[in-house]
């Protein structure tokens, strides 16, 4: 490989993990590990009541169980609580064939000083698991070591062939440029931002509080189409937001055009973002419909 293609699959598999959130997140990772490990590597999906087993995929020859996150907000509190319910759950579904746990997130920044020191109470207690935690650049490490054809599987829309031809350089590189897309820590000449979900923009505010509560009126209005405001006070309360503060903003979604907003609900105007914000709190919302 060389180093132009080397920069260029880099900004591609960072662009790609860094931008996707929820599900998508995790359907890239499972597209990366089959690419990876191949028959080696099993996907598992929710089914039903008996959940995922906190599993997102397993390689059977490690006995690995991986679970990814890839939240909207990397709040310390959440990713705490994240690691512990899914390495808890996840032991007590696998036992002995779980000899190995690996948490994938994509936050650039690594994990919140508090669930660094649990994973390494973690490891002190359960001394016969391997826990690791994978980034982005873990990820990216592995899968650069694989042929460009192979790493093509991962973006169908890139012509095949062992190498970038000149036309794909010009349009991934023109694509960055007008998506301000940015990948840290690469010295490919113009100055690069995160490419952004179309949510990102309905989420953008003054404070973080208004920021969560976006995100769960859009998700809300989507998933429990029609959702009852009384309803989304109750479980917004739960999260310490005022019924004053989540009727302003569910307000500012209405005349975004993001929300319609009748006497008794919240209702989805723009499908698509409403259903980005749904599947940034699908962990949630599936253990709510499993009570």
């Amino acid at each position: 490989m060389s180093g132009d293609d080397r920069i260029l699959w880099v900004l591609m598999l960072e662009n790609a993990l860094l931008q996707h959130r929820g599900q998508a997140f995790e359907d890239f990772f499972v597209k990366a590990a089959n690419v990876l490990w191949g028959q080696d590597f099993e996907p598992w999906r929710t089914q039903g009541s008996f959940g995922d087993m906190k599993c997102d995929g397993y390689r059977i020859s490690e006995k690995t169980v991986f679970q990814c996150f890839a939240p909207e907000q990397f709040v310390a509190s959440k990713v705490l609580n994240k690691i512990q319910s899914d390495f808890s759950g996840a032991r007590d579904s696998f036992g002995n064939k779980m000899q190995k746990w690996v948490f994938v997130h994509n936050h650039k920044g690594g994990l919140p000083t508090k669930a660094d020191m649990y994973v390494l109470e973690l490891r002190d207690e359960h001394p016969n698991i391997k826990i690791e935690i994978w980034t982005p650049d873990n990820l990216i490490q592995l899968l650069l070591d694989l042929p460009n054809n192979k790493l093509g599987n991962l973006f169908p829309h890139l012509p095949s062939g062992q190498n970038f031809s000149k036309a794909a350089r010009e349009s991934f590189e023109k694509s960055i440029k007008e998506n301000r897309v940015a990948v840290p820590g690469i010295d490919a000449g113009p100055e690069y931002q995160l490419n952004r979900l179309a949510l990102d923009d309905a989420l953008d505010t003054f404070g973080e509080d208004d920021r969560d509560v976006r995100r769960r009126v859009l998700g809300y209005s989507r998933w429990f189409e029609p959702v009852n405001k009384i309803e989304i006070f109750k479980k917004l309360a739960g999260f310490g937001h005022e019924q004053e503060l989540i009727e302003n903003n569910a307000q500012r979604l209405r005349e975004a055009d993001l929300i319609q907003i009748t006497e008794n609900h919240y209702l989805p105007m723009n499908v698509e973002i409403c259903q980005q914000a749904a599947e940034s709190l699908m962990d949630e919302i599936l253990q709510n419909l499993d009570e």
